[in-house]
């Protein structure tokens, strides 16, 4: 099976802070994630360790079969963010949005 995004026991810690902790996680190609939670959470985080803003103090991860610590540069090709305060459609609800893209990417958009 190949893996889009693969996690495996990414720590990121900020002096007295604990912003990540040990998340593991497998993405298949072509499969549409969601990372939702509470402030706080990691969420932010976990999406700029995965596009190089930051770097994880422990564990491994890799988008398209690079490694992000390794091969920066092929990452961010491979990698888009939108910052949580830039909404895909400010009307919708963060599900709505989500169906919105899930519909796009399957060719069932209304």
């Amino acid at each position: 099976m190949k893996y889009a995004i693969q996690i495996n026991n990414i720590f990121k810690r900020f002096v007295e802070v604990t912003a990540v902790d040990g998340l593991s996680l497998n993405i298949k190609e072509g499969e549409i994630f969601g990372l939702l939670g509470p402030n706080g959470a990691g969420k932010s985080t976990t999406i700029n360790i995965l596009s190089g803003i930051h770097q994880p103090t422990s564990g491994s991860a890799f988008v398209g079969g690079f490694d992000i610590t390794v091969d920066p540069d092929k990452v961010k090709r491979l990698i888009g963010v939108c910052p949580q305060h830039s909404a895909y459609y400010k009307y919708l609800t963060g599900r709505d949005n989500l169906e919105d893209v899930r519909a796009r990417a399957n060719g069932t958009q209304q």
